[in-house]
């Protein structure tokens, strides 16, 4: 709206209002005027009939006419500066704005007309939220471990016969039995005695071949390999606990995390980004 016709408003409902005070003013002067006339003839009648009049009376009741009569005036007077006053500065004001149009127009004429130009809405940044990091606890567990353990040991042996069937045995056992079986008897009781100690004397030859080459096993050292299960305690992750807002919660991670701060996004600690204080 134009600043001239809200100043000019402003005047003309300035104007109603002292014309209205004007008029109010003016019906309080006649009743105080009626008044003063009603007391003069009041005044002269009753010099007319009493001839002794009260002086004091009178002088009171000038008085009082006085200090009404200056009342208004000063009233008045009040009025008509106050309204002047308003007038010579709201015409004051109207030039101003004026002389303001008036110098802006030319401006506008040379210029295109402006386009409205979206107004951008501010952006704040806000800092990024941490998780105090309370405490960190390593997770342990026995892990069973197989190895194989090898070791020197005694092993004895029976050493092995070069005559597994003892024919050397039997042979010399046959002769000697022979011979033997030869020196007894005579005639032909001599070949059934040689005949008998042959085949007892083999027999018993093998036999004592055997028995001895039982008796020569041999003691060596032979190298000897078993498997141990070993059992110890192994480190499989850690328990991190961390407060937010004051809720403490816990996270089992791989690795014990470097800082003493966890950044938080959408209420989740973000575990690869974590500062000291």
């Amino acid at each position: 709206m134009n600043k001239s016709i809200v100043i000019g408003s402003s005047l003309a409902v300035f104007g109603l209002g002292g014309l209205a005070f004007g008029a109010w003013q003016t019906q309080q002067v006649q009743q105080l005027q009626e008044a003063q006339a009603q007391l003069s003839e009041q005044i002269a009648g009753e010099v007319d009939v009493q001839p002794v009049v009260d002086e004091d009376a009178i002088a009171a009741a000038k008085q009082v006419v006085a200090a009404s009569m200056d009342l208004q005036a000063a009233q008045e007077a009040q009025l008509t500066g106050r309204t002047r006053e308003e007038q010579d500065a709201a015409a004051e004001q109207v030039a101003k704005a004026d002389a303001v149009e008036e110098a802006r127009e030319p401006a506008r004429a040379s210029q295109p007309e402006a386009q409205a130009q979206p107004v951008s809405q501010p952006t704040y940044s806000q800092s990024p939220a941490y998780a105090d990091i309370t405490a960190v606890t390593p997770v342990t567990q026995n892990v069973q471990t197989p190895r194989e353990v090898c070791e020197q040991v005694p092993v004895t042996r029976q050493a092995q016969s070069q005559d597994p069937y003892a024919i050397l045995g039997t042979a010399a056992g046959a002769v000697i039995g022979g011979v033997i079986g030869h020196q007894i008897g005579g005639g032909s009781g001599k070949k059934i005695a040689t005949a008998a100690g042959v085949i007892g004397g083999g027999l018993a030859g093998r036999e004592v071949q055997r028995r001895v080459e039982a008796g020569q096993a041999g003691t060596t050292m032979e190298t000897q390999c078993h498997t141990v299960t070993d059992s110890q305690p192994q480190t499989v992750g850690y328990d991190v606990s961390w407060n937010y807002n004051g809720l403490t919660q816990t996270s089992r991670l791989d690795y014990a995390p470097k800082g003493d701060l966890v950044k938080m996004e959408g209420g989740q600690p973000q575990w690869g980004e974590v500062v000291y204080r």
